[in-house]
């Protein structure tokens, strides 16, 4: 690609219009993430790992002050990672609630740095928090990825839970969570 192709002007236009994440480059079709992804300040390496090879990536996000927000990132049109932010009042059990939604071949995510309880299946997970802030008791935060994976499905369980244990404590912050 030579300064001032049409392909790199592509590349920084899609930068400059991102909203969810902040920052990017294409290098090599790989685009570099920093930042934020849904308001909610991230450290990329925890999200690199679940998104695919590509040319470009968008996001749309939902305000952090409705008590549902949603976010959704794609890879190249392509819907990879949706997440969904619950600020509610009662607790829910992510492992056996029949309130809630399951996740299919799912584990209990060890070591959350606060008072809840995550898991993490293959492909997505749920993790409640206690939050004790004016909206709400709690916080759910629940990312589904999509695409087609080369690594393997526990490496993959690995980066999901990593990200659901970081997303969460960044979006407690973020809304301002006292607990």
């Amino acid at each position: 690609m030579t300064k001032g192709s049409p392909s790199r002007a592509v590349a920084l236009l899609t930068c400059a219009l991102l909203a969810a994440v902040p920052a990017c480059t294409n290098k090599k079709d790989r685009y570099v993430l920093t930042g934020e992804i849904c308001s909610i300040p991230i450290n990329v390496k925890t999200l690199s790992p679940l998104l695919p090879e590509g040319k470009e990536i968008k996001g749309r996000t939902g305000s952090l002050s409705h008590p549902l927000s949603s976010c959704k990132i794609y890879v190249d049109k392509e819907l990879i990672i949706f997440i969904e932010i619950n600020q509610i009042n009662n607790y829910y059990d992510p492992e056996t609630s029949k309130e809630y939604r399951k996740i299919a071949h799912s584990s209990v995510i060890e070591a959350l740095p606060f008072e809840g309880k995550g898991v993490a299946g293959d492909t997505d997970s749920i993790v409640i928090a206690k939050c004790s802030s004016p909206k709400s008791k709690y916080v759910i935060t629940d990312v589904t990825v999509r695409g087609d994976f080369n690594e393997k499905t526990s490496e993959r369980r690995h980066n999901i839970e990593s990200f659901a244990r970081e997303f969460t404590v960044a979006t407690k912050k973020k809304i301002g969570c006292t607990s």
